[in-house]
Order: structure tokens, then sequence, then C-alpha cells
């Protein structure tokens, strides 16, 4: 009987290790839904559908399709693994269809990626026109016209390209363009910071019209020389009236092809002997006037009484005047900024 009993408790056992492990499986399984499903129109018969492949572990895909007086979807194609587009020609004009795709491994599905489209008379299609393509050393420029019907939503207007040689679209590099209206001609312009010197692209308009993706024909362009570094030699200034935490450096040499001259500073605040200011003017202004609102300090020391730092009253009286008499603030402002800096010094240097 004992070992009847042992017998039971082990099969037992044995059932729950399998549940575990079949759930374990299943939740290994899990497949991450495809997403970003769109439509672009090819001819007067066919369609793409194209997606975004999330999931590592899928064995294909499914795609399903709803017509508007259909109640349910129904199963269009099964692809395999890392598919992520589709060309279909059988739809019927000024029909509105539902599309959805979902991963499959299995009996296992993903959630579904949908989109809907109005399958219109190809003479009706949105269009864009592509119009001057040009490239510089600076950037590459694209000038495209919009076409569509009163009643189409214009969501996003761009710029697509490749470098592989592959056919540009939004899926691999765009940027996209200005809010613009139905019939307005758009002039994109995008910096070389987008592309590499001596590489050819494929490149191309597009704007998303209705849940479709419409291009515009090809081109191809390059960007022109790339432009050499701008480089100076710096020759450092001796100037007895600046601290020794201030160093001082100034360059005359030539740009392109004049004199040129600039300034420049650097300042060692690790020692607390320098206090740093942003002037931040409410308007457009020089930069003799700005000094003047600093009372034409350029540079403000801290050090009060001798001592690297100190907390007695006096000393910290005399920087809060400092500071705020060279400031050169309206009177009644300059009270405001005293007594704040009075209320902070006492919160945060309490008297021994």
């Amino acid at each position: 009987m004992k070992n009847m009993k042992l017998w039971i408790l082990s099969g037992i056992l044995a059932l729950l290790s399998g549940a575990c492990s079949e759930e374990e499986n299943k939740a290994g399984n899990e497949l991450t839904a495809p997403s970003d499903l769109y439509v672009e129109r090819i001819d007067a018969e066919q369609i793409s559908l194209r997606w975004s492949d999330n999931s590592n572990n899928e064995e294909g895909f499914i795609l399903y399709i709803k017509g508007e007086n259909e109640n349910d979807f129904r199963e269009l194609d099964r692809l395999g693994k890392n598919t992520t587009e589709y060309i279909y020609g059988e739809l019927e004009e000024n029909i509105s269809y539902y599309f959805k795709v979902c991963a499959f491994s299995g009996s296992i599905q993903s959630d579904g990626a949908t989109v809907l489209y109005r399958f219109i008379p190809f003479s009706d299609e949105p269009k864009i026109t592509l119009g001057s393509v040009n490239g510089n050393d600076h950037c590459i420029s694209i000038s495209y016209l919009i076409q569509a019907k009163e009643n189409a939503y214009i969501s996003e207007t761009g710029t697509c390209w490749s470098d592989d040689g592959s056919d540009a679209t939004i899926k691999k590099n765009k940027q996209a363009g200005p809010s613009i209206s139905n019939g307005e001609t758009v002039f994109q312009v995008l910096p070389n910071v987008l592309f590499e010197y001596g590489k050819e692209y494929k490149i191309r308009a597009y704007m998303i019209v209705n849940s479709s993706v419409v291009y515009s024909d090809e081109q191809t362009v390059t960007l022109g020389n790339a432009g050499t570094s701008i480089t100076f030699n710096w020759e450092k200034i001796e100037n007895k009236s600046l601290p020794e935490e201030i160093q001082l450096f100034q360059t005359s040499d030539q740009l392109n092809g004049r004199p040129f001259k600039a300034w420049y500073a650097v300042a060692d605040m690790s020692k607390g002997n320098l206090e740093f200011r942003v002037n931040l003017p409410s308007e457009a202004t020089t930069v003799a006037n700005q000094a003047k609102e600093f009372g034409s300090v350029r540079y403000q020391s801290v050090r009060t009484c001798g001592m690297e730092s100190c907390t007695c009253a006096e000393c910290r009286t005399r920087l809060i005047e400092k500071r705020c008499n060279s400031i050169r603030l309206l009177p009644d402002k300059q009270r405001v900024l005293y007594d704040k800096l009075r209320s902070y010094s006492k919160r945060h240097f309490p008297t021994r």
C-alpha cells in the first residue's frame, strides 16, 4: 500500500511538472505583433501591402481581408517568415477594404496590424510630381507638387531615400516636409548630416493620404564636395589686469581670404575665486550695451576678507552689496535682489 501511495504521488507531480513546462513553452513562443501596416498603389489593378516585422520567432504571417459589406475577416494568404510586403490585385473599384496582418507560429497568432483602404479608379488617385533635385556641398534640395481630390486627407508629405540601390520608401530613410495644402509646390532642403559624401542616393517625394502612401518618380543624387574644417592658430595674451585663474587667447588668421580676429577666455572655477554670470538681454542688443548692464565689469572676484572662504556676517554683507551694485539695477529692483540674497545667505551660511 505504501508503494501504491508513492506511485500515485509521483504521477501527480509528473502531471504538474508537465503542465508547468507547457505553460513555459507557450510563454516562450509569444509573438510580437507586426506594425505600421500601410497600402501603396502600384497601378490600375494592384496594390502593395507593407508592414514592419517585429518578431524574431515567427513561422510566417497571415494576411486577412474584409470588404465593407462583410462582417468577418477571411484569410487572404499565408507568407513565410521575415516577409514585409505583399502584392494584391483582386479589388473592386469604389469599395473600402480592411486588411490585417498577424504573425504566426504553429497554432499561435499574434495580435494584428490593421489598415482601411478604399480602392478608387486609378485616374482619381492622388499624385505627387517630382520637380527639381539638386545636391551641393551643404545639402540636397528637392521640389514636388501635391495633387489630390478636395476631400482627400493628406496627413504627411516629405522626402525618402535609399543608399543601397533599392527603391526609396518611408521604411528606410525619410524626412517629413512642411504642412501644405492640396495643389501646393513644396521646396524641401535636407542637410548634409543626413547623408554621406561620395555616396549615390535614390530619392523621391511621398505623401500619406487616406491611409495610403503615394510616391513620386525617383531620381539619383549625391552631395557635392566635403568642406574642409576651419582651423585657427590661437595665441595666449598676457593680461595682468585679469586674475591668474583667467587665460585669454586671440587669433588673427585669415578666414575666406579676409582678416579675421577672435578671442576666447578659459576660466578655472575650481578654486572658488571667480563668479560666472550669464546675461540674457530682453531684446537684441550689442556687446557694449551688455557690458554696461554689468557695470563694465567683465569678471568678478568673490574673495572677500582674504580668506578662501568666510562665513562671518560682515563679509557676507559686503559680498551681497558688491554683487547688487555691480549689476546696476534700478533702485527698486536692486532692493528686491538685495533682500533675496540676504535671505539666501541666512539660510545657507548661518552665523556661528
